[in-house]
């Protein structure tokens, strides 16, 4: 399955909406010392100087744990874990874990929840049923600008991993129609109305080439055809086969054919 438009650098961008919008709690104020550092922690994000960034922020939990600003600052070194190389994702899971157990008024409640859904999402292999679990929170909360258009695409993907194809087409449909000018539009178009997962071989301009590879394939015992797309405007012939319920299905059968045909990718289909 091609995951390029799955995998956006959408963390900054989350980053920067937080930057404005953080500003609550009914905790305790922050010290002036503490406010000096949450600043110098955003500014070395920012510069993407991100295992500063995550001392900076250690350092600030350890005297400011209980302020109102603590769970921004879980927020935020939870991201500069995500970003650092290597990326310590268990350690972001942690931090992102301790917003969610926090009031879903905190403005960082969602943003984490979106994080959190991403982590599952990216995996390898994937959890989509834990990507769920922290998307649909995460719609509740989040306004109708991004990373909510992501969070539709990848919230309706995971539902058809599972089979729940009706409920994908639910959310697709909210992300074209309320982001038609977003990166995900097209692809949640192009998903939109699928019912199951096949395996794609490869996709040609030839005619030929396509009927000669579903050919040898169905001499190979496989349940293969053809069948045409339009791809950023080219006209290309698909080779495909198979038809799963759950895209653990589709996996289990790439990983019969996978070491002869390499190029194999799992795709959704109506």
């Amino acid at each position: 399955m091609n995951n390029r438009f799955f995998l956006p650098d959408g963390k900054i961008a989350l980053l920067f909406v937080l930057l404005v919008v953080l500003d609550s709690g009914c905790a305790r104020p922050v010290s002036i010392e503490g406010q000096a550092q949450l600043a110098m922690a955003r500014q070395q994000l920012e510069q993407k100087q991100y295992n500063r960034a995550v001392e900076s922020l250690s350092t600030f939990l350890k005297r400011e744990s209980g302020s109102k600003k603590a769970s921004e600052a879980y927020y935020l070194r939870g991201l500069g874990y995500r970003q650092m190389e290597p990326a310590n994702n268990d350690l972001a899971l942690q931090d992102f874990q301790q917003v969610i157990t926090r009031s879903e008024e905190e403005p960082a409640w969602a943003f984490a929840q979106v994080i959190l859904g991403h982590i599952y999402f990216e995996n390898q292999p994937d959890e989509p049923e834990k990507a769920i679990k922290h998307y649909q929170p995460a719609l509740r909360k989040l306004p109708n600008e991004p990373p909510r258009d992501a969070v539709l695409c990848r919230l309706a993907v995971s539902l058809q991993k599972l089979g729940r194809f009706s409920e994908a087409d639910l959310y697709l449909s909210r992300c074209y129609n309320d982001f038609g000018n977003s990166l995900f539009a097209p692809y949640a178009r192009d998903y939109f109305g699928a019912r199951a997962w096949r395996l794609q071989y490869e996709a040609f301009s030839d005619l030929n080439r396509a009927q000669q590879l579903a050919a040898q394939l169905k001499q190979r015992g496989l349940q293969a055809d053809w069948s045409p797309r339009r791809v950023e405007g080219k006209l290309l012939y698909a080779v495909r086969s198979g038809r799963y319920n759950t895209h653990r299905q589709a996996q289990q059968a790439l990983l019969q054919v996978r070491g002869e045909y390499p190029q194999v990718t799992i795709v959704p289909a109506p």
